[in-house]
C-alpha cells in the first residue's frame, strides 16, 4: 500500500487539514501533542473504523464538534483506492456513519461493518486476525504502541513467534516444519 494524501475533518486536534505523503519512507516528527499519532489513528479509522477499546469513536471526534469525517487516498499495485468515513455525535454519544470506497472508479457506499470487510478483502488481511475491536495486524505492522510492542517482546518466545507467524501469514510453515518433524 503506497498512501498519497489523508483529509481530517474535525479529529482530535486538527480542524480541516490535508497531508500529503510523498513516495518512499514517512517519518512523522513533531513535539508531544503535535498531532503524530492522530494522524496513525486516522490512518487506522479510515481503513477499519472505530472500535473499543483502542480506537473508540469519541476519541476520534474533536471537542465541540458535531460531526467528523476522515478520507484516506492510496494505491494498491498502481490501482487508486479511495475511503471516505465519517463520525457524527447523537444523543447516545458519537457513531460511525456511512462512507464510501472508490476502487477502479466505482463508488460503493457502505455502512461501518461493510466498510471494514471491504478493506480487509482489499488489503488481503486474514480475516482470523480481524476480529470486533481488534486490528492486530495495523496494530503490529503500521502503528504499534510502545506499550503493545513491549507487551508481544515480553511474551514467552513461542507466544511471540506464533504472533508474527500470523501477522506476516506464515503460520503454514510452522505447519510444514511440524509435519516434517513428524515424518
Amino acid at each position: 500500500m503506497l498512501l498519497n494524501s489523508i483529509n481530517l475533518n474535525n479529529i482530535r486536534s486538527f480542524q480541516e487539514q490535508t497531508i500529503h505523503f510523498q513516495e518512499g519512507i514517512t517519518l512523522l516528527a513533531g513535539d508531544i501533542g503535535s498531532g503524530k499519532s492522530t494522524i496513525l489513528h486516522a490512518i487506522e479509522f479510515a481503513l477499519f473504523g472505530a472500535a473499543r477499546p483502542d480506537l473508540p469513536a469519541d476519541s476520534l471526534l474533536r471537542k465541540g464538534a458535531t460531526k467528523a469525517s476522515v478520507t484516506l487516498n492510496f494505491n494498491i499495485n498502481n490501482h487508486p483506492i479511495t475511503i471516505y468515513r465519517t463520525l457524527q455525535q447523537t444523543k447516545q454519544g458519537v457513531r460511525q456513519g456511512t462512507g464510501y470506497i472508490i476502487q477502479n472508479n466505482q463508488k460503493y457506499e457502505l455502512t461501518a461493518v461493510e466498510l471494514k470487510a471491504k478493506m480487509i478483502e482489499i488489503l488481503a488481511y486474514p480475516k482470523e486476525l480481524i476480529s470486533k475491536g481488534k486490528n492486530y495486524v495495523y496494530r503490529y505492522t503500521i502503528y504499534c504502541p510502545q506499550e503493545e510492542m513491549k507487551q508481544i517482546l515480553q511474551e514467552s518466545d513461542d507466544n511471540r513467534l506464533d504472533i508474527l507467524r500470523k501477522i506476516f501469514q506464515v503460520e503454514r510453515y510452522k505447519l510444514v516444519r511440524d509435519n516434517i518433524i513428524l515424518y
